[in-house]
């Protein structure tokens, strides 16, 4: 996500999932850990926007969806407890994430201004460049005559 084709919507990027009651606690568990191991493959390349809303996933997974899940209580108190702490330790990163991936954004968006503005003065330059060749011509032929 570090090329940056446009708005990042970072909030879109990690809505809350609403809980199906058939599929496993088991498998909840299962989808919280990997977005973990994918936020720490996105740390170790140092991409922060991306590690920032893995970890928004991830939060929003074990604080908002498993807890509707009707097997929460009573299945995996194992899980529950381990992750509670994984939350914890995340809610900490991102709040020192999110001022750098808010700096982050800020600098993408400049960019990705300057390179439009660049756009548009090649396609004005492009689009008058005939114009100009036949006001040269049409000088030239005037005072030619």
């Amino acid at each position: 996500m570090d090329s940056f084709q446009g708005m990042i919507c970072i909030a879109a990027s990690a809505q809350r999932l609403e809980v199906d009651n058939r599929i496993s606690l088991r498998y909840y568990y299962r989808i919280a850990g990997n977005l973990l191991k994918q936020a720490d493959v996105y740390r170790e390349e140092k991409n922060i926007i991306d590690l920032y809303i893995m970890l928004l996933r991830f939060s929003s997974l074990v604080k908002e969806t498993i807890p509707q899940h009707q097997d929460y209580n009573t299945y995996l108190p194992y899980e529950r407890n381990s992750f509670r702490k994984k939350l914890l330790n995340t809610l900490t990163e991102l709040e020192e994430l999110k001022p750098k991936v808010q700096f982050r954004l800020e600098e993408l968006k400049r960019k990705s201004r300057n390179q439009k503005q660049v756009i548009n003065s090649r396609n004005f330059r492009r689009a008058i460049s005939p114009i100009v060749s036949l006001t040269i011509f049409l000088v030239s032929t005037y005072t030619a005559i």
